[in-house]
C-alpha cells in the first residue's frame, strides 16, 4: 500500500472516529439535559388564593381519608364535608365537627357504639375567624419562610418545610390540589412525623342543602383499622382540608 492511501485510511479514520466520538457527546448532552427535571416555578402567590378561594367556597364534598402509620398499619374513614358559609361541618372517624347556625359542633361515637354530641358552645365570629385564618397562612410564607411552594399538576401545589419548627401544620411535605369548579380541596397528602395522611375526594357538588348539615349519626363514616372497624376515635391530628390552617395534622403520631 502506497504512503498516500495509508495516509489517507487514517485520515478517513481520524474523522469518522472523530464524528462518532461528537455524536455521542451531542446525545449524550441530549439525555442529560432531559434526565435534569426543570425547576417548578414559586408559586405562594397562586397557593394563597386559591386556600382563600376554598375557605369561602360552597360545596359538599366526599372523600377517602387514609393514615398509614411508619408501623404499617392504616386507618381508614369515609369524610363528609358540608360547607356554605359560615356553616360547615365534618363527619369522619365516627363523629361530627364544625359549625351551625354559630353554633360549634362536636359529636362523637363511644366505644359501645353510642352516638352523642357535646353541648353546642358560641362559635367565634366567622368575619374575624376568616381574618385569623388567612393571617395564619400568610404566616407559614413570611420571612423567615416555614414553607415553599410551587406548582404541580394542574391544579395542584407542592409545599415543602424549609425552616424547622416542631409539629408543622402541614408536615414536612405536603400536596394540595383544588377543584376547577367549586375551589374546594380535592386531594390533600401530608407527610407527618411517624404517619402520612392523605385525603381523597371521591365527589364534589358545588352547593349544599340543610339536610347536608343533619347532625344525625351516619355508621358510614365510622373508622376503619384493616377494614374493620376501629375504635380509635376522632384523630386530633386529623386533616381538615378548607378550614384554618393551623387546624391541619401539628401532633406526633404514634406506630
Amino acid at each position: 500500500m502506497s504512503h498516500s492511501s495509508r495516509t489517507g485510511l487514517a485520515t478517513l479514520a481520524g474523522v469518522t472516529v472523530g464524528a462518532v466520538v461528537a455524536v455521542l457527546m451531542i446525545v449524550g448532552g441530549g439525555v442529560a439535559r432531559r434526565a435534569t427535571p426543570k425547576p417548578k416555578p414559586e408559586a405562594t402567590t397562586e397557593f394563597i388564593e386559591a386556600f382563600q378561594r376554598s375557605l369561602s367556597a360552597t360545596f359538599v364534598s366526599k372523600a377517602d381519608y387514609t393514615r398509614v402509620l411508619d408501623s404499617g398499619r392504616a386507618l381508614e374513614s369515609a369524610t363528609f364535608i358540608a360547607q356554605r358559609p359560615p356553616d360547615r361541618i365534618q363527619r369522619q372517624f365516627g363523629g361530627i365537627t364544625g359549625t351551625v347556625a354559630g353554633r360549634q359542633i362536636m359529636c362523637s361515637t363511644t366505644l359501645d357504639g353510642q352516638f352523642h354530641c357535646g353541648p353546642a358552645a358560641p362559635a367565634a365570629d366567622p368575619n374575624s375567624a376568616l381574618t385569623t385564618q388567612t393571617e395564619n397562612l400568610q404566616s407559614y410564607f413570611a420571612p423567615p419562610a416555614l414553607y415553599r411552594v410551587v406548582k404541580g399538576d394542574p391544579g395542584c401545589f407542592e409545599l415543602t418545610q424549609v425552616r424547622a419548627l416542631p409539629l408543622a401544620p402541614y408536615g414536612s411535605a405536603a400536596t394540595m390540589c383544588f377543584d376547577d369548579v367549586t375551589g374546594a380541596i380535592r386531594y390533600l397528602e401530608q407527610h407527618l412525623e411517624g404517619a402520612v395522611d392523605t385525603f381523597n375526594a371521591t365527589e364534589i357538588r358545588p352547593f349544599a342543602t340543610d339536610q347536608d348539615f343533619s347532625l344525625a349519626q351516619d355508621n358510614i363514616y365510622d373508622s376503619t383499622s384493616g377494614g374493620e372497624r376501629a375504635d380509635v376515635g376522632l384523630p386530633t391530628t386529623t386533616s381538615s382540608p378548607g378550614t384554618d390552617p393551623t387546624d391541619g395534622a401539628t401532633a406526633t403520631t404514634g406506630g
